[in-house]
């Protein structure tokens, strides 16, 4: 389930109009962190509830 999440996460998150970079500058996030965060396939990084809001909130995407 989390990884299909990820899965799901990370598909929207390239499809946003705006490039990884953007996003990780425009949440104040380094870009590897991100990255590592949103990769359904790394088992020892979380994508944390208040990062999720900043990129929905910075891509205007619920």
């Amino acid at each position: 389930m989390k990884d299909k999440l990820l899965s799901v996460f990370q598909e929207t998150l390239f499809q946003s109009g705006h490039t990884a970079n953007e996003i990780a500058k425009g949440i104040r996030k380094p870009y590897s962190t991100l990255m590592r965060e949103c990769n359904p396939y790394d088992k020892g990084a979380k994508l944390g509830t208040m990062t999720l809001f900043d990129i929905m909130n910075f891509t205007k995407n619920v």
